[in-house]
């Protein structure tokens, strides 16, 4: 197999960025049916999200090999280490800090030129992802202010997400460092642009002006990069200025969308209404481009959304909507529906906004081609004269039997087709018995997203209508019913068979999907579900976004045992659910609260799952 480093040279290409769509998938260990993750992605959660320790044992394998190197089996101690790696899943992340300070430590007593050798051939050779990181952080041991070749190779690792914090890391100590570091931030895009940004130096004008306008942009979210950005470019000063360009005002939106939008890891600044008030008062300066009004509506659905709202808190609230209703957008929306590019972009504006009244323009452009357009059912279905013709306008223009089919464990997240029957679907769950045709085809479709999509909808339809299901229209039931006997994931048989009654023993189902994970490392909390101390787990924006994840019914499915809770989360995207767990203790009292989404230090499903579980218990 071809080394890392002769792979990663190969895709570079003349602008100096590596291909679209690069990937390392061919050197990872896993096998086809597991999750694959992006470049950087396992370090970058790791990083970021977990308290991740020391793994001694892999410190002790290492060591043993740096100590029996030698000038004679270089070629053999390197291939040892790549298959240890291979055949492993250690990760060095947590690790490489100890390995280099004990090679600094002994370096009198251990043979450091032979290490630093087989450290040479790594790079070069390594097909191995984690034995390439150590070999990159040994050669950041030495001085490599006169070592041109080195500092090209490490350079052109860091090109690749899955090592730019390694190699700059490397890098760090050079005279020239931060133009290095500028350089290579603008040729990655991913995690590795995230880690680049946090040791980034503000020492120019033109850094600053490439930080404002580029800086938050990454493949990755917003939120790990705003509050980064914000601090080291003075984001309440860039806003104090008198005018902004359109590309600076852009990049300010990214940054603000980072700042107050559902982030990873930050909470909301301290300075968060002046931070408002001054991006608003940029924005009434390009309140005809629709580029912008995505944001004011975020920051208005965040003000009106505080669990404790100040009275300026609505004032500023209310004024952003009083401009989002003014003539000036209107007009720029009503001009920009026949625009194929703007029209999502009106769509998402208007569906959150009942005062601007443009159903009949709307419904004049869906009618050319509904499937094409059928993303305006968000805002068509909100007014009764328009509800009924457009979901019937749909359903004559598709052949929706094409959806048909045995059910596999396949997600359909690339075809265009499921992506449209599941959005159909989800925008259903607010219009009970509204468009059946469309449950029908979700339920019978091959596909893990309509199907997933099509029972949310109809637990939702059993809640919001008190109605038993078995009362419900004969082709829906009869769908469900012939899925039952047929469906091959475990937790939708699960909730199939609850739907119809059924009791029946799963524990020995052979489910395709392996998303359980019975091991749990935290402390027994020991809380009762309704302690407010268990509030006090979670941030205070975590708590804003889990309340609306538990209002809008993204909790869909909970089961109990003696031991735990099991509740399943709708992700944001609707193309994935997250499996929470509430621990219970021998007391009954909530032992700990784990989520299997990358962000699981108290994440918003959870919360949204304890409010789930206290509404439950207070109906029971």
């Amino acid at each position: 197999m071809e080394s890392i480093y002769k792979y990663i040279c190969k895709n570079i290409q003349n602008n100096g960025k590596l291909k679209d769509g690069f990937n390392l998938d061919i050197y990872n260990n896993t096998s086809n049916g597991e999750l694959k993750f992006a470049l950087g992605a396992l370090d970058g959660i790791n990083y970021y999200h977990s308290k991740i320790e020391t793994d001694e044992e892999l410190v002790d394998y290492i060591i043993e090999k740096f100590e029996e190197v030698n000038t004679e089996n270089i070629e053999e101690i390197a291939n040892s280490i790549v298959k240890y790696f291979n055949n492993t899943e250690k990760r060095v992340l947590a690790t490489i800090d100890n390995i280099l300070e004990w090679i600094i430590k002994n370096k009198d007593v251990v043979d450091f030129n032979s290490i630093f050798r087989l450290a040479l051939y790594l790079v070069i050779e390594s097909t191995s992802i984690e034995a390439l990181k150590i070999a990159i952080g040994i050669i950041g041991l030495i001085d490599l202010s006169n070592e041109k070749e080195l500092i090209d190779v490490l350079i052109r690792l860091a090109l690749c997400d899955e090592f730019s914090l390694y190699a700059m890391v490397a890098l760090g100590n050079l005279e020239n460092a931060n133009d290095i570091r500028f350089m290579l931030i603008k040729k990655v895009n991913g995690w590795g642009k995230i880690h680049l940004l946090n040791t980034i130096q503000v020492t120019s004008e033109s850094i600053k002006e490439w930080l404002i306008i580029n800086g938050c942009n990454n493949e990755v979210d917003f939120g790990y990069t705003a509050s980064v950005i914000a601090e080291k470019i003075n984001l309440m000063e860039i806003l104090n200025r008198e005018t902004l360009t359109k590309e600076e005002f852009l990049g300010i939106n990214d940054i603000m969308e980072g700042l107050f939008d559902d982030g990873p890891i930050n909470g909301i600044p301290n300075n968060y209404i002046e931070l408002i008030k001054n991006y608003i008062k940029h924005f009434k300066r390009f309140i005809y481009d629709l580029d912008f009004y995505d944001m004011p509506i975020l920051l208005s659905m965040f003000l009106f959304n505080k669990e404790t709202k100040s009275k300026e808190d609505i004032e500023i609230a209310t004024e952003i909507m009083n401009l989002m209703d003014s003539n000036e957008v209107v007009e720029t929306l009503r001009k920009s529906i026949n625009d194929d590019v703007k029209l999502p972009k009106v769509i998402n504006v208007i569906k959150f906004n009942n005062e601007i009244n443009l159903y009949s323009e709307i419904y004049e452009k869906y009618k050319q081609n509904p499937f094409e357009y059928y993303y305006c059912l968000e805002y068509l279905l909100k007014n009764e004269i328009f509800k009924k013709k457009s979901i019937e306008l749909l359903s004559n223009t598709q052949n929706l039997e094409m959806h048909y089919n045995k059910p596999e464990n396949i997600f359909g997240m690339n075809d265009k087709y499921s992506n449209n029957l599941v959005f159909m679907i989800q925008i259903l769950k607010d219009y009970p018995f509204l468009g059946n045709e469309f449950i029908v085809a979700g339920i019978k479709s091959r596909y893990m997203q309509p199907r997933n999509a099509a029972l949310n909808t109809i637990e939702s339809w059993i809640n919001t209508t008190n109605r038993k299901f078995k009362d419900f229209p004969k082709e829906i039931y009869n769908a469900v019913v012939e899925l039952q006997k047929i469906e091959i994931i475990k937790n939708y048989k699960i909730r199939i068979n609850e739907l119809l009654g059924i009791k029946e023993d799963l524990s020995e189902y052979n489910d395709p999907l392996t998303i359980w994970n019975e091991e749990s490392n935290e402390e027994d909390l020991n809380l009762e579900i309704f302690d407010d101390k268990i509030d006090e787990l979670f941030e205070p924006q975590i708590k804003m976004r889990g309340n609306d994840y538990f209002h809008k019914q993204m909790v869909y499915s909970c089961n109990e045992t003696s031991e735990r809770y099991i509740a399943f989360v709708q992700g944001s995207d609707f193309a994935r659910e997250y499996e929470v767990k509430v621990e219970k203790n021998e007391n009954g009292r909530i032992k700990s609260i784990t989520c299997n989404c990358p962000y699981p230090n108290h994440c918003k499903h959870e919360y949204a799952t304890i409010l789930y579980l206290r509404n439950k218990i207070k109906i029971i």
